[in-house]
């Protein structure tokens, strides 16, 4: 998988698209308003998916121990797609993409906010998002 992996990342988009169009996989996008961070930057592979929410009154102590089981459950190799079920916080900034960037996570892609994102580019871990904003998850 990971051969395959490291081949479709080198694929230009289009192509790929039209191949599975050709096999009848149509809905095989992500939507419109989800965008990369870095544009030169493509990734394939197995997916890791990641369903959250907003627990209102939570710590932020506990906040910060729930996002961190999440980045330590995030297996190597693999695209992370997370679905936060919430557009008030950013789902990715600095520490976690260096963290997933160590586990060897091949990229991030969340349908929800990401922030620090000067410091993502300079690292070059893959994410694609929604919209910035700095008010990060800690106490939500």
């Amino acid at each position: 998988m990971d051969q395959l992996s490291n081949r479709l990342e080198k694929t230009y988009s289009g192509i790929l698209f039209d191949v599975l169009r050709s096999m009848g996989q149509t809905n095989c996008l992500l939507p419109d308003n989800i965008r990369p961070l870095l544009l030169d930057k493509k990734i394939a592979g197995r997916i890791f998916t990641i369903s959250g929410r907003v627990v209102d009154g939570i710590s932020e102590h506990d906040s910060l121990v729930k996002w961190c089981e999440m980045l330590s459950a995030a297996p190597a190799d693999n695209v992370i797609v997370c679905q936060p079920n919430d557009s008030t916080v950013s789902h990715m900034g600095e520490l976690s993409s260096e963290t997933l960037t160590y586990k060897k996570v091949r990229g991030y892609i969340v349908d929800g906010g990401c922030r620090d994102s000067e410091f993502i580019s300079k690292v070059g871990f893959p994410v694609w998002n929604r919209y910035f904003t700095p008010r990060d998850v800690v106490g939500r």
